[in-house]
């Protein structure tokens, strides 16, 4: 397609479908809306995941992403790449090399407070924050990790995390007569660890245990089946996106402290443990239990309107924001 639109490609390492990957094509979807041509480019030669292009955001916004391999991108001078994992930089440098060194313009998505981290993608992360180029955090806690490493602060914004509020929205609550609990096998298995506990202690809670690969429709089911949800994250998370899912859903989240998901666990339905501490979990599961069905509705409906701050639109009109300090002046 030959447009006259100025171009971004969205550059990714897989087409998974994982949090960071699926916000990418968020910013995909915001792009397009605002004038570009937008390119999708992975580094793998696969098609796009079905999964990942089933998400209700890509599927209702009228678009027309385009998707590529990386090695066969057609980088022209002007052209903007965005990149979020630091080792896609080095390899969108190595497509340009082929292409004789196009004077192309980056943009980096910051989405985990790991990239301070000498560790952190074999150490490209903390390379890739000297280099000079505009930025954006998700967080402030992302923002605060990153900002003394970085060599123009001017050039590093905040643009909160959004997430698909309406799709998980939960439209009415009613606390169910037993308490149901919720968690995900997404990145670890520590919440079975937490149900072989209530099990042992013979407490009066059932279980809505949701798979890897579920579809968005049935993860939506889920947290709308749920009183609370037990939330596992990593023990360092750019965001942990089922937590504010969870939320949106009606349900009283129970979850560690990430650090990136510190905006989230300041609501009043969100209930603080420590990073795999069973024992804590469990506490606050009992907490539950000796709270009426009219208390836990309360919570659950405060839990909705808490998150119905952090929208894909908000996201979206700080990326166009962005764009025009940044890309366009």
């Amino acid at each position: 397609m030959v447009t006259s639109k100025p171009r971004i490609f969205i550059v990714v390492p897989n087409y998974r479908q994982v949090g960071g990957i699926a916000k990418m094509l968020d910013y995909a979807v915001h792009a397009d809306s605002q004038r570009y041509e937008v390119w999708f480019a992975t580094n793998t030669n696969q098609h796009a995941n079905a999964g990942l292009t089933a998400k209700p955001y890509y599927q209702r916004s009228p678009h027309e992403i385009q998707f590529t391999l990386l090695d066969r991108a057609d980088l022209r001078d002007g052209d903007m790449v965005m990149i979020s994992l630091p080792s896609d930089f080095y390899r969108v440098l190595e497509r340009a090399k082929a292409l004789g060194y196009p004077d192309i313009r980056f943009i980096h998505l910051i989405q985990n407070v790991r990239h301070n981290n000498v560790f952190f993608d074999k150490s490209m992360a903390r390379d890739l924050l000297m280099k000079n180029m505009p930025r954006i955090c998700i967080t402030d806690q992302v923002y605060d990790a990153v900002k003394r490493l970085v060599p123009d602060e001017e050039l590093l914004e905040l643009n909160f995390h959004g997430f698909d509020f309406e799709f998980f929205r939960r439209p009415s609550i009613k606390a169910n007569r037993t308490l149901r609990l919720g968690y995900n096998l997404f990145k670890s298995n520590f919440g079975e660890k937490v149900r072989e506990a209530c099990e042992a202690r013979g407490l009066p809670v059932e279980f809505e245990v949701v798979p890897r690969g579920v579809s968005w429709e049935n993860l939506r089911a889920a947290y709308h089946a749920c009183d609370a949800f037990i939330g596992t994250p990593l023990r360092e998370e750019g965001y942990y996106l089922p937590g504010i899912e969870a939320l949106a859903g009606g349900d009283i989240l129970i979850c560690s402290d990430a650090v990136g998901n510190r905006s989230y666990l300041a609501a009043e339905a969100a209930l603080t443990v420590g990073y795999e501490d069973v024992d804590d979990y469990l506490a606050k599961i009992d907490a539950l239990l000796a709270m009426t069905p009219q208390a836990r509705e309360r919570l659950q409906a405060a839990a909705v309107d808490f998150a119905s701050q952090f929208s894909l639109e908000m996201e979206k009109q700080g990326f166009r924001a962005f764009l025009a300090e940044h890309m366009e002046a």
